[in-house]
């Protein structure tokens, strides 16, 4: 799940403002335009979305989610103006007519220079595999999977020399966690064997199987299965290495100067991206809201306080320019890619499916 991670909004908050419930909201609200909006938990800075509630005298109701598989399955009963689903899953709702095309004249941001380079080099690439991610969506938050890591037990050299290996050292003590994701362990396992991230290959996949179960019988009860605990854990140092996004580890690195990151040099590059259903009752209203976010002043104030990668260019550079918030922490907030590196394309339910029933015998 990808959430905030330098403002942690209360549980009242959430209820009251960002479902739109209460009575107070609902008096707000009344007689002004509403747009729906289906978002990550936690995803968004709340001043960002009252400035532009008080610029454009409307209301913005924000549904929250925690996985894509959620989302998906949301949409195919409730409907809304603006969503945010990850790289593969905006490709299957593309491929199934879920989500209709950016109409980037209404939106004041220039798609071929406003975003960060690094971006538009994976874009590029994965325009020329077969999905144009820019006629679909804008991108919002980016980032790179990689391993958070105790720098009092862990050595550098040791991550420069195993990589995603490392999950595969034993080290008498060492406390392992590893996200509970399939996409993401399978990704890392395929990665570890030089293998696609996005193969479908039977012999491939069972080798990657093998490999996690073979970490499992490697550390025993020394590694966890968990996702959001990260960002208590890691600052508190219950375990030594974490698999985790980089966003999240920027927000570990905040909370203890003792931790690091690292990105293998074969990894998954994720981007969530703004996009507008095919039954969106407000497309007009979408589109500013898109507009809005991509501004420079507002994209700086969303980073600040979110704490992941912004897309756009000229807020990237800089926060991470020396003096800039982020400039610190660069190893996880900067998105560094090779080529070995892929983004996840969308292939298919049965192959999710498989991934995932995989993960669980293991896991369990």
């Amino acid at each position: 799940m990808k959430r905030s991670i330098i403002i942690v909004l209360s549980v009242a908050f959430l209820s009251i403002y960002l479902s739109g419930c209460g009575l107070a909201r609902t008096f707000q609200c009344r007689g002004r335009e509403r747009l729906e909006v289906f978002n990550w938990g936690e995803y968004m800075d709340r001043e960002l979305i009252r400035s532009f509630e008080e610029e454009y005298n409307v209301c913005v109701n924000i549904t929250t989610f925690s996985s894509n598989e959620i989302m998906l399955t949301r949409l195919q009963t409730q409907s809304f103006d603006l969503i945010f689903p990850s790289d593969y899953a905006l490709e299957q709702l593309a491929s199934e007519g879920g989500v209709q095309a950016i109409n980037w004249d209404l939106i004041d941001f220039n798609p071929n220079t406003g975003f960060a380079d690094d971006l538009m080099y994976m874009l590029e690439y994965l325009k020329e595999d077969g999905f144009n991610l820019l006629r679909y969506g804008a991108p919002y938050f980016w980032g790179s999977v990689g391993i958070i890591y105790n720098k009092e037990t862990v050595n550098r050299n040791e991550l420069y020399e195993h990589g995603w290996n490392i999950f595969h050292q034993r080290v008498d003590g060492r406390r392992i966690l590893f996200y509970d994701s399939s996409r993401d362990a399978f990704m890392v396992a395929l990665k570890a064997l030089g293998y696609s991230s996005n193969s479908t290959n039977d012999r491939e996949i069972e080798a990657a199987a093998e490999w996690l179960r073979e970490m499992r019988r490697i550390h025993g009860r020394d590694v966890s299965f968990l996702t959001d605990e990260v960002l208590e854990d890691m600052p508190a140092l219950r375990h030594d290495l974490a698999l985790a996004y980089s966003g999240d580890a920027v927000f570990t690195m905040t909370q203890n100067d003792s931790l690091g990151f690292f990105k293998p040099d074969a990894t998954n590059i994720w981007v969530d991206a703004m996009a507008i259903p095919t039954d969106a009752r407000n497309v007009e209203l979408a589109h500013k809201f898109i507009s809005f976010l991509l501004q420079h002043d507002n994209a700086l104030q969303n980073t600040s306080a979110i704490g992941f990668s912004a897309a756009v260019a000229s807020v990237y550079d800089y926060v991470l320019a020396p003096g800039g918030i982020f400039h610190a922490f660069a190893d996880a907030y900067r998105v560094r890619t090779s080529d070995k590196d892929e983004m996840f394309r969308y292939l298919g339910s049965a192959h999710g499916n498989r991934l995932a029933n995989e993960w669980l015998r293991i896991t369990i």
